[in-house]
């Protein structure tokens, strides 16, 4: 499992430095949280990913948390405030 760990966190490192995940100041996990169906999704996608650690499956681990960073930022910027 620690090694479906590394491989995944190193995936999960690109794609932060990739999309511009800083772009996300203090604050932005309230931002996303604030509407339960959100919540809801992002426990969902959480889960996805721990299975995918659990089960042994690097590229699925990877795909998943890529998948989940996006979808993040871009509820991020849909909740941003004029």
């Amino acid at each position: 499992m620690l090694i479906v760990f590394q491989t995944s966190f190193k995936k999960i490192l690109l794609v932060l430095n990739t999309i511009g995940f800083n772009d996300i100041k203090a604050g932005g996990r309230a931002l996303v949280l604030e509407e339960t169906h959100n919540v809801k999704l992002l426990y969902k996608e959480h889960r996805k990913i721990f299975d995918a650690i659990k089960q042994n499956d690097p590229e699925e681990a990877g795909k998943a948390m890529t998948s989940h960073i996006l979808n993040v930022k871009r509820i991020y910027k849909q909740n941003l405030k004029p």
